[in-house]
């Protein structure tokens, strides 16, 4: 697996998607990674840093739901609403699962992961279509952070989507809060509301609390305006040889005869040394 232009051998390798196991190499030689999700990776660089061993590869998407509106910003990119998220889609920077850039439609139910950026936009960097309509019944799910709260009214906004939770079975600890980052869960959608079934924190961290190199990609100023600018990209590497690496999109989940570039142009990275890593993966190279 491709990821930040470093290549992870991941035969050992546990991997987590939403929470549920993926499957193994016998089953899937690409462990239930896609072109474009961003990931985030456990485990070593090998002294060359563009090799390494992945302990555990783990993958949350940002949202997944159906489509309120699409407009066209260019001929290469539009903005899409999902669930009251911005989505910007990029003909060139997102990588698309049952749908095209071109066929995408408004009701399609879409998995979304990519990078958020200084407006609070998601940069998708992968896309799926799960279903052409949603359903009600059909569990749909979106992450973010609360604000506007109305304990009386027992609602609460994550940007421009309003999500009721009285009738929420699962809450946070002393109940939900302004400033809260959390992942809302429910099966029931309607004039711009969420009625949430689970709303529970989410550690979007890197689950460390030391290590000795470490990479990020995220989106900066610079890389949102021009996102092929590699000014925008800052690195730090202390002399020690552990590793913390946050991975980013995955590129390619294996060797494809691709460019080895990161999907998501878009981006600002720290390296220090050997743990996590959380990128997109990308289209590899031999």
């Amino acid at each position: 697996m491709f990821v930040n232009g470093v290549e992870f051998s991941t035969t050992t390798s546990s991997v987590e998607l939403d929470g549920a196991s993926g499957p193994d190499e016998a089953t899937d030689p690409h462990r239930g990674l896609k072109v474009g999700m961003v990931v985030k990776v456990d485990g070593g660089f090998d002294d060359d840093d563009i090799h390494g061993t992945a302990t555990e590869i783990t993958y949350k998407d940002n949202l997944e739901g159906p489509v309120d509106s699409i407009t066209d910003i260019d001929a290469t990119t539009k903005q899409a609403v999902v669930l009251g998220q911005t989505v910007i889609l990029d003909m060139n920077q997102t990588h698309f699962e049952n749908t095209t850039f071109n066929t995408l439609a408004v009701g399609n139910v879409i998995e979304v992961s990519g990078l958020l950026d200084d407006a609070g936009q998601i940069r998708a960097t992968f896309v799926e279509k799960k279903a052409d309509s949603f359903t009600t019944g059909t569990e749909i799910e979106v992450k973010g952070t609360i604000q506007n709260l109305n304990s009386s009214a027992m609602t609460f906004q994550i940007n421009a989507l309003t999500v009721n939770y009285a009738s929420a079975t699962e809450l946070p600890s002393g109940g939900p809060a302004n400033g809260q980052y959390v992942e809302v869960k429910g099966t029931s959608y309607s004039g711009g509301t969420l009625t949430a079934t689970k709303v529970e924190t989410d550690d979007d961290t890197l689950g460390v609390s030391d290590a000795g190199k470490v990479e990020m990609e995220g989106l900066s100023p610079k890389s949102h305006h021009n996102p092929n600018s590699r000014s925008a990209l800052r690195r730090c590497r202390p002399p020690d040889r552990r590793s913390l690496r946050m991975v980013p999109p995955v590129t390619s989940p294996w060797a494809q005869g691709r460019s080895g570039r990161p999907l998501g142009g878009w981006g600002a990275d720290c390296h220090q040394g050997l743990v996590p890593l959380a990128a997109p993966v990308s289209p590899s190279e031999y």
